[in-house]
């Protein structure tokens, strides 16, 4: 079975949901890739700006958004869950 590519994102129906953010995605696809390495790469990306900088970060929110534009190259749509957009 082929899997569905929305080259217009803006009207894929793939999308999650991290904290206050809706992500969305072209493909189903990119979506589950994001959901499996999202959160260790938020663990991986901290680590070494704490090891590099000797400090505490909270970068969770950044590094988020840096993940996604990584997984998805098709454009990008980030909202709030108040319908607010964010411009990537």
């Amino acid at each position: 079975m082929r899997s569905i590519v929305y080259n217009d994102i803006s009207k894929s129906p793939f999308c999650y949901d991290v904290d206050d953010l809706v992500f969305y995605f072209s493909s189903e696809f990119n979506k589950r890739r994001f959901i499996n390495g999202y959160e260790e790469y938020i663990v991986d990306e901290t680590h070494k700006l704490e090891s590099k900088y000797h400090v505490k970060l909270d970068l969770e929110l950044a590094l988020t958004v840096a993940f996604y534009k990584r997984i998805e190259k098709r454009g990008y749509k980030v909202i709030t869950k108040d319908n607010l957009a964010l411009n990537l």
